[in-house]
């Protein structure tokens, strides 16, 4: 395995992102109902977007950490509602993504999973997607992998060559691996943006 392909060979160096990837549930098992009396529950159902921002950016400091712990609280139990990684972590992930699921993906799927274009992924392929990962954590793949991986990354750190050393800003890790399996086994398929 190359840290050069961390990039699913689609993109040039340069061509790189510094945003993130948000990955939304289409269609989120929902474990635990959104409760509306909670400060997060409260602005959360505001439909006004600016509403919404401005009640937020006023709370005071006490009510802005409950707000915050009763978001963790509720993504955590509804862990197929969104995914999100920047662009080091992502990328990464796809590729290992991109490598293990190329029966259940098409080449354009695997493709668009490098651009923030809102390209959706149905229901089935997540469920096959979290059922594969699953199967490669639990047999120890991704566990070898990802230590494989980041003993060459921290090579890479040390080199002289700036290309090189840039690839190694991209860290790999089973958590990540595992935190994306659970959200694809119940976003009810997703879209990458």
């Amino acid at each position: 395995m190359s840290l050069m392909t961390v990039e699913c060979g689609m993109l040039e160096l340069k061509e790189v992102n510094n945003m993130g990837f948000d990955v939304h549930g289409l269609s989120p098992k929902m474990n635990v109902e959104l409760d509306d009396t909670s400060i997060y529950g409260m602005i959360e159902s505001i439909q006004d977007y600016e509403k919404r921002w401005e009640m937020q950016d006023n709370l005071n400091k006490k009510d802005r950490n409950k707000y915050w712990k009763e978001y963790e609280d509720y993504h955590d139990n509804n862990p197929g509602i969104y995914f999100r990684n920047n662009v080091w972590w992502w990328r990464p992930l796809w590729t290992f993504v991109c490598e293990h699921c190329d029966d259940i993906l098409t080449e354009e799927e695997m493709n668009a999973g490098s651009y923030n274009d809102g390209r959706k992924i149905n229901s089935s392929k997540a469920v096959e997607i979290s059922v594969r990962l699953s199967e490669l954590i639990d047999n120890g793949t991704v566990d070898e992998y990802s230590k494989d991986y980041e003993e060459q990354r921290k090579k890479m750190e040390k080199s002289e060559q700036k290309d090189t050393k840039f690839m190694a800003s991209y860290p790999f890790s089973t958590e990540n691996v595992i935190r994306f399996a659970l959200f694809c086994g119940e976003s009810g398929g997703f879209t990458i943006c």
